[in-house]
């Protein structure tokens, strides 16, 4: 009978260490999903923050290539003349023999 006892807690010892392996490879594919999902998550956060800059740089770039076009159109010989000409009317100048009448009619915003 003792060699029973002993048979029957080898068996019951090998039983256990088959299920601590099994409980710890269980464990260690927990940890990998568990890391996979959240490296997933931050990977998708990086991606939205990269989609806001880019979204913002874009914007810029729009803002800028406007500008770029007006200092291009500015700087074109053609339009030189009258461009000078508008700046100064904007700031109230005009030709040395030219009148300029203002519309001062009561009741009327369009004065120019």
């Amino acid at each position: 009978m003792g060699r029973e006892n002993a048979k029957a807690g080898k068996i019951v010892c090998m039983k256990n260490k088959k299920m601590r392996g099994s409980i710890f490879l269980y464990l260690i594919l927990i940890a990998v999903v568990v890391f996979a999902f959240f490296y997933i998550l931050y990977n998708n956060k990086q991606i939205d923050d990269l989609q806001d800059k880019l979204s913002s740089a874009m914007d810029q770039l729009q803002e800028y290539e406007e500008e770029n076009e007006r200092i291009s159109r500015l700087m074109d010989p053609e339009n030189e003349d009258a461009l000078k000409e508008e700046e100064a009317r904007k700031h109230g100048y005009g030709y040395p023999d030219e009148s300029r009448y203002q519309n001062i009619t009561p009741g009327n915003d369009d004065r120019n």
